[in-house]
């Protein structure tokens, strides 16, 4: 009886949300501008013909998808955008583990997105928790009616005071009290993120021989160890600041954005680096610290280029996107 007077459900999250023709429209244009970039790139920095660069430059406009559009939809795009790419811009060298990594810069925004933006928001939003008392409220007044048809006064009674205290609980919801909780949450999972990131990147340099870190260009574990945590510090220095100067609004859009760069330096560290070795250092594993640390010596660059520009493209693309929705192809 309780789901035929009413379904809570969060329809707003999906994996596999709803195609919109404009959607269909901005997916083939953000995959257009990824090789387009790689196209243009190229013609200024003749270093991007080398894979490991250029994903750096396509994946921008992957990882705006991901995070718009899902999880499902940004691995799609890195795909596509890799496979294309390599048509109209010829790699010096190439392994499928570039390939790999394209379509992870658009599968992690978008689990990410999911999860801050759609989990999280509507999990701690007022409307989510009205529609839970609205529930409450329509189950106690079926269940009222039951009794007093029963003729049990004293159980109509004790439902009847139930439900004036869920409604003074739904009148007592408060927005911006919400807002803060939310920015709250997401401040504590990102801090969880981030910490977790540092410390499997740290454990890693620490377990591991130091005759096989000779062989990179930084020897020095110490020297490793500040260069890895610069990021991850910073990154949650920032969040700590920002959940008392920024608003609600762009707070909650900024730490899914900074928790997916973190998630996804570590993730494409080892996966760039093979992909190099491979392409270009030979088969033996240990000589992956070679090409390790350069991506390391890079990684706080790319991360904090990577979390503005996915931030003010998410902002712009999102708006037009979401503009007159209603126009769908169902």
């Amino acid at each position: 009886m309780a789901n035929k007077i009413m379904k809570i459900s969060f329809n707003d999250i999906s994996l596999f949300p709803r195609w919109t023709l404009k959607k269909m429209a901005f997916v083939a244009i953000l995959i257009a501008i990824s090789v387009s970039f790689a196209i243009v790139v190229v013609q200024i920095m003749p270093l991007v013909i080398i894979p490991s660069f250029k994903i750096s430059f396509i994946s921008l406009p992957i990882k705006i998808t991901g995070f718009i559009f899902g999880p499902w939809t940004g691995l799609f795009v890195g795909l596509i955008s890799d496979f294309l790419s390599i048509l109209f811009v010829p790699p010096v060298g190439y392994n499928f583990l570039y390939t790999v990594a394209a379509g992870i810069n658009g599968f992690i925004p978008g689990v990410f997105s999911v999860y801050f933006m759609y989990f999280l928001k509507e999990s701690f939003s007022p409307k989510y928790k009205v529609d839970k008392i609205n529930h409450k409220i329509k189950l106690l007044g079926v269940k009222y009616q039951e009794a007093k048809l029963l003729g049990n006064l004293a159980k109509a009674h004790e439902y009847s005071l139930q439900i004036i205290n869920y409604d003074q609980k739904r009148s007592q919801i408060n927005k911006e009290q919400n807002n803060s909780l939310l920015m709250n949450i997401n401040l504590l999972v990102s801090i969880i993120i981030l910490t977790l990131s540092l410390g499997i990147i740290l454990s890693i340099i620490n377990y591991s021989p130091q005759d096989i870190i000779n062989r990179s260009f930084i020897t020095d574990k110490r020297i490793l160890f500040i260069l890895m945590s610069f990021g991850s510090l910073s990154m949650m220095l920032f969040v700590i600041f920002g959940r008392f100067k920024f608003k609600a609004h762009l707070y909650n859009t900024l730490l899914p954005i900074i928790s997916f760069s973190a998630i996804l330096e570590l993730a494409n560290l080892p996966i760039l680096s093979y992909a190099d070795l491979f392409s270009f250092g030979g088969s033996n594993k240990e000589d992956v610290f070679i090409w390790l640390t350069q991506h390391i010596l890079l990684s706080p660059i790319k991360i904090w280029f990577n979390i503005f520009v996915v931030y003010f493209s998410y902002i712009i693309i999102y708006r037009i996107i979401n503009k007159n929705s209603a126009l769908s192809y169902k």
